[in-house]
Protein backbone atom coordinates (compact mmCIF):
# COMPACT_ATOMS: atom_id res chain seq x y z
CA UNK A 1 0.00 0.00 0.00
CA UNK A 2 1.59 3.24 -0.78
CA UNK A 3 0.65 6.29 1.00
CA UNK A 4 1.98 9.44 -0.70
CA UNK A 5 2.05 11.89 2.36
CA UNK A 6 4.78 9.59 3.93
CA UNK A 7 6.31 7.78 0.98
CA UNK A 8 5.98 10.37 -1.59
CA UNK A 9 9.76 10.37 -2.32
CA UNK A 10 10.58 7.21 -1.34
CA UNK A 11 11.30 5.05 -4.68
CA UNK A 12 13.63 7.52 -5.79
CA UNK A 13 17.01 5.88 -7.13
CA UNK A 14 19.93 7.96 -4.99
CA UNK A 15 22.57 6.52 -2.90
CA UNK A 16 20.76 7.64 -0.19
CA UNK A 17 17.68 5.75 -0.77
CA UNK A 18 19.87 2.31 -2.01
CA UNK A 19 20.97 2.22 1.84
CA UNK A 20 19.56 -0.66 3.79
CA UNK A 21 17.01 0.62 5.97
CA UNK A 22 18.72 -1.00 9.15
CA UNK A 23 21.40 1.28 7.51
CA UNK A 24 19.61 4.49 7.65
CA UNK A 25 17.66 3.44 11.02
CA UNK A 26 20.98 2.75 12.93
CA UNK A 27 22.48 6.45 11.26
CA UNK A 28 19.44 8.11 12.04
CA UNK A 29 19.66 6.58 15.79
CA UNK A 30 23.27 7.69 16.36
CA UNK A 31 22.85 11.02 14.89
CA UNK A 32 19.80 11.55 17.52
CA UNK A 33 21.87 10.67 20.12
CA UNK A 34 24.68 13.01 19.02
CA UNK A 35 22.35 16.10 18.73
CA UNK A 36 21.17 15.01 22.30
CA UNK A 37 24.09 14.07 24.29
CA UNK A 38 26.67 15.47 22.46
CA UNK A 39 28.31 19.31 23.64
CA UNK A 40 28.13 21.47 20.68
CA UNK A 41 28.71 25.00 19.94
CA UNK A 42 26.64 27.75 17.21
CA UNK A 43 30.01 26.14 14.40
CA UNK A 44 29.09 22.66 14.73
CA UNK A 45 25.31 23.16 14.06
CA UNK A 46 25.97 24.93 11.20
CA UNK A 47 28.18 22.14 10.02
CA UNK A 48 25.45 19.59 11.32
CA UNK A 49 23.03 21.29 9.25
CA UNK A 50 24.82 21.83 6.23
CA UNK A 51 25.79 18.05 6.05
CA UNK A 52 21.85 17.38 6.24
CA UNK A 53 21.34 19.65 3.62
CA UNK A 54 23.64 17.89 1.62
CA UNK A 55 22.44 14.46 2.28
CA UNK A 56 19.12 15.88 1.41
CA UNK A 57 20.28 17.37 -1.77
CA UNK A 58 22.08 13.51 -2.91
CA UNK A 59 18.60 12.15 -1.96
CA UNK A 60 17.16 14.82 -4.37
CA UNK A 61 14.02 15.48 -1.69
CA UNK A 62 12.12 18.44 -3.19
CA UNK A 63 13.22 21.99 -1.53
CA UNK A 64 9.29 22.34 -1.16
CA UNK A 65 8.18 19.27 0.52
CA UNK A 66 11.53 19.25 3.28
CA UNK A 67 10.16 23.51 4.13
CA UNK A 68 6.22 22.09 4.50
CA UNK A 69 7.84 19.60 6.84
CA UNK A 70 9.91 21.63 8.70
CA UNK A 71 6.86 24.62 8.72
CA UNK A 72 4.99 22.17 10.57
CA UNK A 73 7.12 21.90 14.01
CA UNK A 74 8.42 25.69 13.31
CA UNK A 75 5.88 27.37 15.77
CA UNK A 76 6.93 24.41 18.39
CA UNK A 77 10.53 25.33 18.08
CA UNK A 78 10.27 28.96 18.35
CA UNK A 79 8.04 28.24 21.71
CA UNK A 80 10.90 26.19 22.93
CA UNK A 81 13.51 29.49 22.13
CA UNK A 82 11.11 31.66 23.72
CA UNK A 83 9.88 29.50 26.81
CA UNK A 84 13.20 27.94 28.10
CA UNK A 85 14.85 30.75 29.36
CA UNK A 86 11.45 31.75 31.27
CA UNK A 87 11.55 28.60 33.14
CA UNK A 88 14.67 27.69 33.37
CA UNK A 89 17.96 29.32 34.40
CA UNK A 90 19.63 29.25 30.89
CA UNK A 91 20.45 32.01 28.44
CA UNK A 92 18.70 32.71 25.15
CA UNK A 93 22.08 31.06 23.40
CA UNK A 94 21.52 27.99 25.13
CA UNK A 95 17.90 28.10 24.21
CA UNK A 96 18.90 28.69 20.76
CA UNK A 97 21.40 25.83 20.17
CA UNK A 98 18.63 24.25 22.11
CA UNK A 99 16.34 24.60 18.80
CA UNK A 100 19.00 24.22 16.38
CA UNK A 101 20.17 20.50 18.11
CA UNK A 102 15.67 20.20 17.34
CA UNK A 103 15.89 21.65 13.74
CA UNK A 104 18.97 19.45 13.13
CA UNK A 105 17.10 16.29 14.20
CA UNK A 106 14.09 17.31 12.63
CA UNK A 107 15.86 17.55 9.29
CA UNK A 108 17.49 14.09 10.11
CA UNK A 109 13.97 13.05 10.66
CA UNK A 110 12.80 14.04 7.06
CA UNK A 111 15.41 12.59 5.49
CA UNK A 112 15.18 9.39 7.02
CA UNK A 113 11.00 9.27 6.96
CA UNK A 114 11.68 10.44 2.97
CA UNK A 115 13.97 7.58 1.99
CA UNK A 116 12.24 4.27 3.25
CA UNK A 117 8.63 3.07 2.41
CA UNK A 118 6.93 3.16 5.49
CA UNK A 119 5.36 -0.57 4.82
CA UNK A 120 9.59 -1.80 4.78
CA UNK A 121 10.08 0.45 7.66
CA UNK A 122 7.67 -1.25 9.99
CA UNK A 123 8.91 -4.64 8.80
CA UNK A 124 12.82 -3.57 9.82
CA UNK A 125 11.21 -2.15 13.16
CA UNK A 126 9.52 -5.28 13.80
CA UNK A 127 12.35 -7.57 12.84
CA UNK A 128 14.21 -5.44 15.60
CA UNK A 129 11.63 -5.89 18.03
CA UNK A 130 9.53 -3.30 18.23
CA UNK A 131 6.14 -3.70 19.13
CA UNK A 132 3.80 -4.96 16.47
CA UNK A 133 0.99 -2.48 17.52
CA UNK A 134 2.50 -0.13 16.25
CA UNK A 135 1.54 -1.09 12.76
CA UNK A 136 -2.11 -0.50 13.96
CA UNK A 137 -1.06 2.71 15.10
CA UNK A 138 0.14 4.03 11.85
CA UNK A 139 -3.14 3.02 9.72
CA UNK A 140 -4.49 5.41 11.81
CA UNK A 141 -2.15 8.09 10.86
CA UNK A 142 -3.09 7.28 7.33
CA UNK A 143 -6.65 7.03 8.12
CA UNK A 144 -6.15 10.54 9.41
CA UNK A 145 -4.30 11.76 6.56
CA UNK A 146 -6.46 10.91 4.07
CA UNK A 147 -9.37 12.06 5.86
CA UNK A 148 -7.86 15.36 6.21
CA UNK A 149 -6.59 15.82 2.39
CA UNK A 150 -9.96 14.72 1.59
CA UNK A 151 -11.61 17.67 3.96
CA UNK A 152 -9.31 19.95 2.62
CA UNK A 153 -9.44 19.76 -0.83
CA UNK A 154 -13.41 19.59 -0.68
CA UNK A 155 -13.52 22.95 1.13
CA UNK A 156 -11.47 24.45 -1.33
CA UNK A 157 -13.08 23.24 -4.02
Amino acid sequence: MRHSFIDKYSDLTTPIHALHPRVKLLVFLALLFYFAAVPITWWIVGLNALGLTLAILIARLPFRFVLKRLMIVLPFLVLIVLFIPLFQEQSWTDAGITAARAFCSILALILFMSTIPFRILLDELSRLGVRRNLSFRSSHLFIDTFLFSSMSSNAWS
